[in-house]
C-alpha cells in the first residue's frame, strides 16, 4: 500500500505467528536508486491480510489480519487499536481480505471477505470502533475487492458472483454484470 501524497513510501506486510506479523515501510532514497526498508514496532500476531490508508486524512490507517481481527490507528501508525468485539469477513488465500478506505470520510472505511455464512461486506462509520453489515441484495460469495466512487455514494464489489454496485440512496446491492462483461 503507497503512502498518500507521496511516490517515495510504500508499505508491505510480513512475518509469521510464530515470529510475529508487521508492518514495513519502503522509502526510495536517491532519486529512486536505493530503497530503504524500516521494520516498523507493533506486532499484529496473526498475518496481515489487507492494509487501508484514508487519502482524506492519512493518519486514518486500517488493518485487517488472517485471523479476521481489525485494527486501526489515528496517527499514521504510531499506535494502534484492535477493534474489540469484531470478526471481520474471512479471508482468501490468494487475495487476502479486501479494504476500501473512504474517498470522503477518514473515518469510514469497508471490509470484505468470504460471505458464505456471514455477510460479505462491512462499513465502519468510526473509524473501527463499530461495523454495520452492507449486505441487502449481495448473495452469498467471497468478496475479492472493493473501490468506492469519489463521491463514496457507491461501492462497487468485485465477487465471485460477477462486478456489484452498492447505491447509498437505495441501501441495497446491484448485479451490474451484463451480458457482455467477462
Amino acid at each position: 500500500r503507497c503512502e498518500p501524497n507521496t511516490s517515495d513510501i510504500a508499505y508491505f506486510a510480513g512475518g509469521t505467528p510464530d515470529s510475529g506479523a508487521y508492518l514495513y515501510k519502503i522509502t526510495t532514497l536517491y532519486n529512486g536508486l536505493a530503497l530503504k526498508a524500516e521494520k516498523l514496532p507493533y506486532n499484529f500476531i496473526n498475518a496481515i491480510s489487507a492494509i487501508g490508508i484514508s487519502n482524506v486524512n492519512p493518519e486514518y490507517r486500517y488493518i485487517v489480519t488472517t485471523s479476521s481481527d481489525v485494527f486501526y490507528s489515528t496517527d499514521k501508525g504510531d499506535t494502534w487499536t484492535k477493534s474489540e468485539g469484531f470478526k471481520s469477513p474471512g479471508n482468501h488465500y490468494f487475495y487476502g481480505t479486501a479494504i476500501c478506505p473512504s474517498p470522503v470520510n477518514p473515518q469510514r472505511f469497508y471490509i470484505g471477505g468470504s460471505g458464505y455464512s456471514n455477510p460479505g461486506v462491512y462499513v465502519s462509520n468510526d473509524g473501527g470502533k463499530t461495523f454495520d453489515t452492507m449486505n441487502v441484495g449481495l448473495p452469498k460469495t467471497m468478496i475479492f475487492g472493493l473501490a468506492a466512487s469519489s463521491d463514496d455514494k457507491f461501492l462497487f464489489a468485485a465477487t465471485q458472483n460477477g462486478a456489484w454496485m452498492y447505491s447509498v440512496e437505495k441501501g441495497r446491492w446491484f448485479d451490474i454484470t451484463t451480458n457482455q462483461a467477462p
